[in-house]
């Protein structure tokens, strides 16, 4: 990969970690998209990471033909989820600016750009732009999208003072970041949280800019929704052991309030059936939050259960 020279300083040298796994067809469209960028093609690199996946000839058929058109290089790991596989593509990163989005996401074309206009010298800033949800007729999909876009605009109200930016659209300087010690790969959700939560702690600044585009196509059904946030609440436990000293991410009490005018604002965007958009909002928040305390639950009697026999077997053995 090339090195950034004087005269292009908005087009450092960045390289792009896709975390895969059994998703072919969806890692394709998303390295045709990211083909696709109006970034010099000489100034980035794609690294996928075959997290436990197949791998073999599927994974080659997706990337043997856009090889000519990105400098593609492929990594395996056994396994580890997100948090891991972004870890190892990010050792194996040459660019200055390390960029992350999922094998389910289509970037628009000038997301890589964008993210490192927005970033500019800064060596200290991590920047994370808007998700979009591209499956418009599946009704979960759009619910999981509504929430994101519900805690963005709580979180990142002021653009400029970040304070929470997705893993699916998020660029950070490769220095810093390894500097911070990357994602922690104890947690299999919440990885995000926890990364913004120690980036800030370290001094360094988080920037939301709502024009680096991507598209999440992520099918949902209602049991994989439930799912979903299922997860994300049981790494919402261990996240609030981990940074329970910590209030910057931590007052939920103001997200809470926020929900009712984030309801009234979205249905007021659609003035067909505004009330019936209301009601659907605040059935889809309530689902989430009972999704998530049942996670939440459900982790805390398991942590409990792993201490009490930790305990016993210590008292057993004295």
């Amino acid at each position: 990969m090339d090195k950034r020279t004087a005269s292009d300083q908005r087009q450092p040298p960045c390289s792009i970690v896709v975390p895969t796994r059994q998703r072919p067809r969806s890692l394709e469209r998303c390295l045709r998209a990211i083909a696709a960028s109006d970034y010099p093609i000489h100034q980035f690199e794609v690294i996928v990471v075959d997290d436990g996946g197949c791998g073999g000839s599927a994974l080659d058929d997706v990337v043997r033909p856009l090889r000519g058109r990105l400098e593609i290089h492929v990594g395996k790991t056994p396994g580890l989820g997100p948090a891991g596989a972004r870890n190892a593509g990010s050792k194996e990163a040459s660019g200055e600016v390390l960029a992350f989005t999922d094998d389910d996401c289509l970037v628009d074309s000038g997301w890589i750009r964008t993210l490192c206009v927005a970033m500019g010298p800064s060596t200290k800033a991590a920047v994370g732009g808007r998700t979009v949800n591209g499956l418009g007729d599946n009704r979960w999909s759009a619910a999981s999208q509504r929430i994101i876009d519900l805690v963005y605009a709580y979180y990142n109200a002021n653009p400029a003072h970040a304070s929470f930016l997705t893993t699916n659209n998020l660029a950070v300087p490769t220095e810093a970041f390894r500097d911070l010690g990357g994602f922690d790969e104890g947690y299999r959700t919440a990885e995000d949280r926890d990364l913004c939560r120690r980036w800030l702690r370290s001094g360094r600044e988080m920037i939301y800019t709502p024009e680096a585009l991507v598209y999440h196509e992520h099918a949902l059904t209602f049991p994989e929704f439930w799912r979903q946030h299922f997860n994300y609440g049981r790494g919402a436990f261990r996240f609030r052991s981990t940074a329970a000293a910590d209030q910057r991410l931590q007052n939920l009490v103001g997200l809470y309030e926020s929900m009712p005018r984030f309801v009234s604002a979205s249905a007021d965007d659609n003035h067909n059936g505004g009330s019936h958009r209301r009601a659907c909002l605040a059935a889809d928040l309530a689902l989430w939050q009972a999704a998530n305390a049942a996670g939440f639950a459900w982790e805390a009697a398991r942590s409990a259960l792993i201490a009490d026999k930790r305990k016993r077997k210590a008292n057993f053995a004295t």
